[in-house]
Order: structure tokens, then sequence, then C-alpha cells
């Protein structure tokens, strides 16, 4: 076992960041069930609420989890809200590292639907 500067055990110190890596997914979790087809919330989501889950990207990693989050907020009941999608493309855009990884899954779902256009 390895041990830190300030004397804490590698075991301890893994386990206390992948407790806090799940309580930040369990976090937008649920935050996404409170949104999820709620026009009145989405309505009224403030700008840190949209800034934390995107800080969370940058600082906690690329988990779809959180890109979830952000589309939940800016649709829902079957209309898109321009003020959600205002706050989330700016945040979004002010991050270059947030910016790519929408990028690259975009892609990804593009990818998946014209491959399976092509075998159907």
């Amino acid at each position: 076992m390895y041990e830190f500067g300030l004397g804490v055990a590698c075991d301890d110190y893994c386990s206390k960041v992948l407790d806090i890596c799940f309580l930040q997914l369990l976090e937008v979790e649920t935050a996404r069930s409170i949104f999820q087809d709620n026009l009145q919330q989405c309505n009224e989501v403030s700008e840190r609420v949209v800034q934390h889950f995107v800080r969370c990207i940058e600082t906690h990693g690329r988990h779809m989890q959180y890109l979830k989050f952000l589309q939940t907020i800016i649709k829902a009941e079957g209309s898109y809200i321009r003020k959600c999608q205002d706050v989330v493309m700016s945040e979004v855009c002010a991050s270059r590292n947030i910016s790519i990884f929408i990028l690259q899954q975009f892609l990804c779902f593009t990818l998946k639907i014209q491959i399976a256009a092509a075998f159907s």
C-alpha cells in the first residue's frame, strides 16, 4: 500500500475519490429526474445550475449523465426552451473541452444512425 505525503493510504484515498464520483453522478441523475418533462422547472432553471453541471464535466470527467442533464433542461414536454438553450450554449462554448466532448458524442450518434440505415 502506498502512502501519500500526509500519511493517507492509497486505498483510502482511492475509495474516497470513487465515493465522490459516485455521489456526483447520483446528484446529476437526481437533478435530471427533477427536471425531466417538467416545463415549469426547466423554465426556472438558473444559470448557476447550468454552470455547475458544465463545470462537473470539466472537473470530474466526461460522463454522459452530465450531457443528458443538459439535454433534459433544454426540452420539456415536447417544447424547446430558448432561455435554457441560450444558457447551455453560452456555457458550453466558453469551454473548449466540453465543446469537443459534445461534438464527439454527436458524431458517434450520427454515425450509428447512418450504419443502422445502411444495414436495414
